[in-house]
C-alpha cells in the first residue's frame, strides 16, 4: 500500500515529533487517531529509536518498507472463533489494520535500519550518518 500525503508524519527535528502527534489527533480526528499505533521517538548522538506499539499482533503480522526517505510500517491482523453446541452456534470475527509512514530525516543510514518486535512493541533503530543516502528502490525491513 503507498501512502497518501495525509498518512505521513515528517519530522525535520525530534521536537517537532510531539507537536506533531497533537495535529495528527485533530487532523484524523479523536477516533481514527485512536487506530493508529502510539508512538514513542527518541534520539541519541548515533541513531533514532523509534517505538510502536501495537498489541495483539504478532511479527509476521507486521511489514516494515522503506523507499526513498520514506518508512511505513502496516499491519494485519484477521482472528475467526466458531463454537458449535447442541443448542447454540456462535461465529464471531474480527479484523484490524494500520499503516504508519516517517519522513527520514537527512543523514540516515537506510541500509542499517534494525526492527525488533517484543511484548506487543516495535523497535526501530535508525542509525545516523554524516552522509545523506537516496536509494529510489524499496526495501523491506525484516523484523528480529
Amino acid at each position: 500500500m503507498t501512502p497518501t500525503k495525509k498518512d505521513v508524519w515528517n519530522f525535520p527535528s525530534i521536537n517537532d515529533l510531539f507537536d506533531n502527534s497533537r495535529f495528527i489527533s485533530d487532523f484524523f480526528g479523536k477516533a481514527n487517531a485512536m487506530n493508529l499505533p502510539a508512538v514513542n521517538i527518541k534520539e541519541t548522538e548515533k541513531q533514532y529509536q523509534v517505538e510502536l506499539a501495537i498489541p495483539g499482533m504478532k511479527k509476521e503480522d507486521i511489514s516494515i518498507e522503506m523507499k526513498d526517505d520514506l518508512v511505513t510500517v502496516s499491519g494485519e491482523k484477521k482472528e475467526e472463533h466458531e463454537e458449535k453446541g447442541e443448542k447454540f452456534h456462535r461465529r464471531e470475527f474480527s479484523y484490524g489494520s494500520f499503516s504508519r509512514s516517517f519522513s527520514m530525516p537527512e543523514g540516515v543510514e537506510a541500509e542499517r535500519i534494525e526492527a525488533r518486535f517484543d511484548n506487543g512493541v516495535l523497535r526501530l533503530f535508525i542509525p545516523k550518518n554524516h552522509q545523506k543516502e537516496t536509494s529510489g528502490s524499496a526495501k523491506k525491513i525484516t523484523i528480529a
